[in-house]
């Protein structure tokens, strides 16, 4: 018997639990996983469900199975997650803030969206008002559902919301009873860095280098048709506000145009419209330089990667981040004289895409853009720390 099942479950609830957890199970193991379910009573008092191990990698996985906004609902739904602040029991401080779980797998219509318990706790507490107490589930989504005679405190998040902390779907379908696993056009192995999804109006780095490391750019027209193919491909979903191109790799500061069709629901679409235009774009690349340089095969690593900058400050860090790479990799001397940087293009008073005027009023004026952009990068500005190293060199 499960020891969880408690007195608000509905009849099902047991059932649907068991489900998802033999579902995840099977799906971790043909991803390669070691999987050992929770002893004892450690599901009920920890509120972890297995241990899933591959080599030196050791993580402990509560299970969340989709579920209902309101008891009374007769279909489940993936829109809306519940997040425990508190347990049933009065000595229970619940999953979220209790339990041992380094990470939580939602399971969702077709996949299970996994995320380390830290990254939840933080991203609850960012976008909940947990002061605020409701007594129906339905008011519940970022305030706090409670009511009398019952010790559990809960909120709903929307599920995507957590795609931005998220770093692992599972990807399912049933046929003939038998689960089997299929990655998404954005998945990644678990535990590497996280690929946030593409959200209007966010901003992002977003940076690749040459496969194994090789250059990816061997003549000055090269440069050229990198960013007119760049245009070409991308400039109806991206405004570009930094950039810099070297030899094995680039470097883009862009934010996702707002009000584009096709980005509110993307159910049914096998890849994202953005992930789609940049692997046409770096097809598009790839093509031409393997005809140049008379080569085959892959120019670039397989998955483009991209960083959320969501705060003034890690924008201006981002910046000079980008246009300090040149001397970074001792290119030049002088940064300011590189030639594949968006550093004297914001200066210069022509028009062009580059959204220069908004990236000058991020620093003041031209004046203090000159200066700021003085400040070495062993500097400890505020987003530096978290830039170094992931420069595609």
């Amino acid at each position: 018997m499960n020891t969880r099942r408690n007195k608000y479950d509905r009849k099902d609830s047991l059932e649907l639990g068991e489900t998802a957890e033999s579902q995840f199970a099977e799906l971790a193991r043909q991803k390669g996983w070691q999987v050992t379910k929770a002893p004892g009573r450690r599901d009920r008092d920890e509120h972890w469900d297995f241990l899933i191990q591959k080599g030196k990698q050791k993580f402990r996985v509560d299970v969340k199975a989709r579920k209902r906004i309101s008891r009374r609902d007769a279909a489940l739904q993936d829109h809306w997650v519940w997040i425990e602040l508190h347990g049933v029991r009065k000595d229970d401080p619940g999953w979220l803030y209790g339990g041992k779980a380094d990470l939580i797998a939602f399971e969702t219509k077709d996949s299970f969206v996994i995320a380390r318990r830290a990254d939840l706790i933080a991203l609850v507490e960012k976008l909940a008002d947990l002061n605020c107490i409701v007594a129906r589930p339905v008011d519940a989504k970022y305030k706090v559902y409670s009511r009398p005679g019952r010790p559990d405190r809960i909120t709903l998040i929307e599920l995507e919301k957590l795609r931005s902390i998220t770093f692992q779907f599972f990807k399912t379908f049933q046929a003939s009873k038998t689960w089997k696993v299929y990655d998404t056009v954005e998945s990644w192995r678990l535990y590497d860095h996280p690929l946030p999804p593409f959200v209007e109006g966010q901003f992002y780095h977003i940076y690749n280098r040459g496969n194994n490391k090789e250059p990816i750019f061997f003549t000055e027209e090269n440069y050229r048709y990198f960013l007119k193919q760049f245009d070409k491909y991308l400039s109806n979903y991206l405004d570009v506000y930094a950039f810099c191109l070297l030899r094995d790799h680039f470097h883009f500061l862009v934010r996702v145009k707002e009000h584009l069709p096709g980005l509110k629901d993307l159910e049914g679409l096998n890849r994202h419209p953005i992930t789609q235009a940049f692997s046409n774009f770096f097809n598009a690349y790839t093509k031409a330089i393997n005809k140049q340089e008379t080569r085959t095969g892959s120019l670039f690593q397989k998955n483009f990667r991209r960083k959320v900058i969501d705060d003034e400050k890690y924008l201006c860090a981002a910046v000079l981040y980008i246009h300090h790479q040149p001397i970074h990799h001792q290119l030049c001397k002088k940064f300011e004289e590189f030639p594949w940087s968006s550093y004297s293009r914001i200066l210069d008073t022509r028009h062009s895409k580059l959204k220069k005027q908004e990236v000058l009023a991020w620093f003041g004026c031209k004046e203090d853009f000159i200066q700021f952009h003085q400040t070495p990068l062993e500097a400890n500005l505020p987003g530096l720390e978290d830039l170094e190293g992931i420069s595609g060199a």
